[in-house]
């Protein structure tokens, strides 16, 4: 997930007039000025639109298309819990981000932080998955899993926690990202593991039984 995250602090950071480091936006971009009374709205008004605009990619400025946005891999470690679960994701296609909305900006210029609340829809993830661990239920194990995935994420509230800091280049000050937490909580999920517990169906139904 890391390149997705990638790309969307690009825009936050180019859309702050004066610390994109050399990067110039096209001209249908918006840009923000930072002694803007209104700075926070302004940032999140274009952040949405330029999201949008790139849908098809920006190439000159090496930004990919958008729908769907290419993420060559994403890990999601072991729980503690009954589920313990190394899950691997590659050649993940995201469908859905240009419809996102921007609900809420909050940027501290003094404390280099960055809050944002979206909302987005629909968003669906596909690609290839490997899992490995354990599931423990009716005394029984499983290690394995392999194939296609699809997962779909409906009417999703997201919070965006940045922390950046400031450095300076040929005179001139900019920002870079240095820590970044997201929070995704969707209405309703759908998930489509092929060959998922091995093409077991026992501890699949066992697993879907934990509370």
């Amino acid at each position: 997930m890391s390149k997705l995250i990638s790309y969307v602090m690009f825009l936050f950071v180019c859309l702050n007039a004066g610390l994109s480091d050399g990067v110039k936006l096209p001209p249908n971009i918006g840009r923000c000025n930072l002694k803007d009374p209104n700075l926070n709205e302004c940032i999140g008004k274009n952040i949405e639109d330029a999201v949008r605009k790139f849908k098809d990619g920006a190439p000159q400025i090496g930004i990919p298309p958008f729908e769907p946005l290419k993420i060559s891999k994403m890990v999601i470690g072991e729980g503690t819990g009954p589920v313990n679960v190394q899950q691997n994701f590659e050649n993940i296609e995201l469908s859905g981000l240009t419809d996102s909305k921007v609900l809420k900006e909050i940027v501290d210029m003094e404390k280099d932080k960055h809050y944002c609340e979206s909302f987005s829809p629909k968003l669906e993830l596909v690609g290839d998955y490997d899992m490995n661990g354990r599931v423990l239920v009716s005394r029984q194990n499983w290690n394995s899993g392999k194939g296609k995935f699809d997962i779909i994420l409906y009417n999703s509230s997201l919070t965006h926690n940045l922390t950046m800091e400031k450095y300076t280049k040929k005179n001139k000050t900019y920002w870079r990202m240095i820590d970044y937490l997201v929070t995704i909580s969707p209405e309703k999920m759908h998930y489509q593991f092929d060959n998922l517990f091995d093409g077991n169906y026992k501890p699949g139904k066992d697993a879907l039984s934990i509370r």
